[in-house]
Parts: C-alpha cells; sequence; structure tokens
C-alpha cells in the first residue's frame, strides 16, 4: 500500500510539473554580427533574433519584426515572402529551372557546444565535393528550438531557392531530421540555456501590415 501511494505522488509531481520547453539559444555568425539568439516558450512560441531582425512566432504564425528609415513594423512571414516571389518574377525573365534532386548523404557525427549531432552534406548529383554540410542533433530535449529554426529557415529557402527547388526540398529534409546544431559556414551554435523566457519576448510591438501596406512601404524606401 505504501508503495502504491509513493508512485500515485510520483506521478501526481510529474503531472503538475511538466518538463519546460523555455531554452535561450545563441549561434555565432560567420559574418561577424552579433549572435543569433533563439528563445522558445512553453506554449509553443518562439522568437529568433537576427541582428536588427526578430522573428517571432505565437498562434502558429511566424511574424517579421524589421526596421527602416521610417521606424519599426511587423509583417507575416508570408505576406513577406509572398511579396518577394511576386518581385522576383517580375524583375527575373524564366528561367529553366533546375529540378533535380539533390543527394543527401550523412558523415558521421559532430559535436558542437556540447552537444552531438549528425552530419549531413547537400550537393549536386555526381559532385559530392562540393556540398553544404548541415549538422542536426535528434536530441528530444531541442525538439523546440529545432521546430523554432524550421520556422524561420524552411520558407526563406523555398523562396530563395525557387530556380533550384532541389535544393529546398534537400534542406527541408535535413532540417527535419533534428535541431541545427551548424549551418554550413554561417551559423554554428555557441550555448544552450534552459529557464524562463519573459512573454514580453513573444509579443508583437504594432499590428502586422497587409501586403499592400508593405508594398508602399518597400516602394517608399526604394532609391529614386
Amino acid at each position: 500500500m505504501r508503495t502504491t501511494s509513493m508512485l500515485a505522488l510520483v506521478f501526481a509531481l510529474l503531472l503538475a510539473s511538466p518538463a519546460s520547453a523555455a531554452i535561450t539559444a545563441r549561434y555565432s555568425q560567420s559574418n561577424g554580427e552579433p549572435p543569433l539568439v533563439v528563445q522558445t516558450g512553453d506554449n509553443g512560441e518562439s522568437r529568433v533574433t537576427v541582428t536588427e531582425a526578430a522573428y517571432v512566432t505565437t498562434g502558429g504564425i511566424v511574424y517579421m519584426i524589421m526596421s527602416d528609415a521610417h521606424g519599426q513594423f511587423v509583417v507575416r512571414q508570408d505576406v513577406f515572402l509572398g511579396l518577394m516571389d511576386e518581385m522576383l518574377r517580375a524583375t527575373r525573365p524564366a528561367e529553366r529551372t533546375n529540378d533535380s534532386r539533390l543527394a543527401i548523404a550523412e558523415h558521421g557525427t559532430e559535436t558542437i557546444a556540447g552537444r552531438t549531432g549528425a552530419m549531413f552534406r547537400i550537393s549536386m548529383p555526381g559532385n559530392p565535393s562540393d556540398a553544404f554540410e548541415i549538422v542536426v542533433s535528434a536530441d528530444p530535449e531541442l525538439a523546440p528550438l529545432g521546430r523554432a529554426m524550421m520556422a524561420l529557415l524552411v520558407p526563406f529557402s523555398t523562396t530563395m531557392s525557387r530556380e533550384t527547388p532541389g535544393f529546398a526540398a534537400a534542406f527541408s529534409d535535413v532540417l527535419g531530421r533534428g535541431t541545427v546544431l551548424r549551418l554550413g559556414p554561417l551559423w554554428r551554435l555557441d550555448s544552450i540555456e534552459s529557464g524562463p523566457v519573459p512573454a514580453s519576448a513573444f509579443a508583437l510591438p504594432s499590428a502586422p501590415l497587409g501586403r499592400d501596406e508593405l508594398l508602399a512601404r518597400l516602394r517608399a524606401n526604394a532609391p529614386s
């Protein structure tokens, strides 16, 4: 009877105190800019700060917080990328796209900031020497961090590699295997800390712009 009571107490404590998903991670940037900072909360929210921009995921939607000559503004990531795609299509003539599936090869492990992950190389078929390397960790403890990074990176890769859709597919495939510890030579994990992240980190400073408002703002900032 005493053992049963003890087990009941343990389960009650576990249910009352779920594992925290609040994480703050920092990645060094190869361009010498300040570290990229990723913050995650217990309710699925996240914030990725890259230099002077921030990408906040709340309610399942990614918002971009940016600044220009007229001050700070907010826009949904899908609205921003949709407009970018329209502008690219308008300024670039139609070209034959390279839609071949890129090769993904696993090359051992790499330990970064005390975390070990699998290293993957993405390359054109038949040219493995010219590869883009990504190191990802399958540690479930880092899953919230991995989701935050995917929410930022996958949509951008799809839009910006529109002439090489095979890269976007391979990139998404590798990121879906774990949490990024190193992204080629660009970003490299420096530290991970567990602990509360203030709710203010996930708050939007203003209402998001619509497509037409964003377009007008971009045109107002374009050189005359």
